[in-house]
């Protein structure tokens, strides 16, 4: 087998009653020259091995750890092995599109200053029914200013250049908003772009980490919320995440605006500039 462009990671740990769809919807890509790595940690029922193991598919390299690793651990374990120049991420209960990696690994390679890149997806349901379509920001600049507020990369969309990761130790950290720290990491020194179409069908459903473990996931956004803020000398007194909007008092709807107008004082010129902002003061400032 020719050493692959492309390796696709997945980690699971309980993960069984979609992940049969996940892994076809990866092994059935039009693009063909990428390896399937698949992370499982002790606990994985032997069921969902069985599942994995049924596929008989030599791109796939299943690995379980043998002592439990946690979710971003796992994820930099893959990133270390994986063979491919390129890493594309992928989850247990998610579906991507047939063309996605040939549609992501076009772009990569025509666009050699973009370390990773990420796409919009379709919503849908656990019974797979699509509920609605993302309207992610697609240019670095857009991106870099709307991380301040929100993570506008989702995770098992995006594809990056696994040289870079490595070199500049670009490494998931925390258990929970793992992805967002990392990108707020990232988009200091390097250019990331959404595209704009939906390549990834994301399921939501009550085993979503957003409804499992809710606090740590508000915590750990705070978190990196805050510190990308403390880069640019703004200190910023927030207990909930900027997106969430649902029960601010008159105080932090104050504090937001002022946030908000000390930021865009802050960020250069560019174009478009002011439809952003105003863009955020309508999804993060709802009075």
């Amino acid at each position: 087998m020719k050493k692959p462009l492309i390796s696709v990671l997945m980690t699971i740990y309980k993960d069984k009653d979609y992940l049969s769809e996940a892994i076809e919807s990866i092994l059935n890509q039009t693009y063909k020259n990428f390896e399937f790595i698949i992370i499982a940690e002790p606990e994985t029922p032997d069921e969902s091995l069985e599942i994995i193991k049924s596929f008989q598919d030599k791109r796939i390299r299943l690995i379980i750890n043998k002592k439990h690793l946690g979710f971003p651990n796992s994820l930099n374990k893959g990133i270390r092995i994986a063979r491919g120049k390129y890493i594309a991420r992928m989850d247990a209960d998610d579906i991507s599109l047939r063309n996605r990696l040939l549609i992501q690994l076009i772009f990569m390679e025509f666009h050699a200053k973009i370390v990773m890149c990420g796409t919009n997806v379709f919503m849908i349901n656990s019974n797979g029914e699509i509920m609605n379509k993302s309207r992610f920001p697609g240019n670095e600049k857009a991106i870099r200013v709307w991380l301040y507020f929100a993570c506008v990369i989702f995770h098992p969309t995006v594809m990056f250049r696994k040289d870079v990761f490595i070199s500049e130790r670009f490494f998931y950290k925390g258990q929970q908003a793992e992805d967002y720290e990392l990108w707020t990491r990232i988009c200091l020194k390097h250019n990331i772009r959404n595209l704009r179409s939906a390549l990834l069908k994301r399921r939501i459903h009550s085993g979503n980490s957003i409804y499992l473990y809710r606090q740590e996931v508000y915590k750990n956004t705070v978190d990196a919320q805050k510190r990308m803020w403390n880069r640019l000398g703004i200190v910023i007194d927030i207990s909930k995440p900027f997106y969430e909007n649902g029960e601010l008092t008159p105080r932090e709807l104050r504090e937001r605006k002022k946030y908000i107008d000390k930021l865009e004082q802050k960020v250069p010129f560019f174009l478009g500039k002011k439809l952003i902002f105003q863009n955020i003061r309508n999804e993060v400032i709802k009075d």
